[in-house]
């Protein structure tokens, strides 16, 4: 198997806005937007295997980035609020 250099933290959340991502390649879009707001968390990478979102430049490794979405707790006003980011 492969290993994973990444674990999700308890706080770990799906988001409730409908996040999506476009992808570039000198200035023109590549494809469709990718909705990134399905699952709480994306990994970028060339290993195909274990990569929500492969990518194939040379210049990124295997397991390359993450987005995480998690529950925050924030102050606002002195009223303690919890989001999603």
């Amino acid at each position: 198997g492969i290993a994973l250099q990444f674990t999700e933290p308890p706080e770990a959340r799906q988001p409730s806005v409908r996040w999506r991502l476009y992808v570039f390649k000198d200035g023109a879009p590549l494809e469709d937007p990718l909705f990134i707001h399905r699952q709480s968390c994306y990994l970028f990478g060339r290993e195909r295997k274990v990569a929500d979102i492969p990518i194939d430049h040379p210049s990124c490794s295997k397991q390359h980035a993450v987005i995480q979405y998690r529950l925050i707790e924030k102050e606002v006003d002195g009223l303690m609020s919890k989001k999603i980011r």
